[in-house]
């Protein structure tokens, strides 16, 4: 089971598990990690961006979506230090605060 801030890389895909691993189900909900210089302009409280492996990245959390917790496989590394920008990304993406 992923847990929470737990980072994968799905082929050619990095993301980061949002979901909490409170309950086992079929379906993990995760957002995509974009280098952050292919991303233009961050949405500023929407697309933290983070540190992996010494690469600056940005959590697409606008991106996020529920994928089948099988394809999480590959564990590339964790971003728990990133929590509250990446709880405060999802309040802000969810209640507009």
């Amino acid at each position: 089971m992923a847990n929470q801030f737990d980072v994968y890389r799905l082929d050619n895909l990095m993301v980061v598990v949002l979901q909490n691993n409170f309950a086992e189900t079929a379906t993990t909900v995760v957002a995509p990690l974009l280098p952050k210089e292919k991303v233009n302009t961050p949405l500023t409280g929407l697309m933290p961006e983070v540190e992996l492996s010494g690469a600056l990245m940005v959590v697409d959390v606008p991106a996020l979506a529920a994928i089948r917790s099988n394809l999480l496989r590959a564990r590339s590394g964790e971003l728990t230090m990133y929590r509250e920008p990446l709880l405060s990304a999802l309040d802000l993406l969810f209640t507009g605060f």
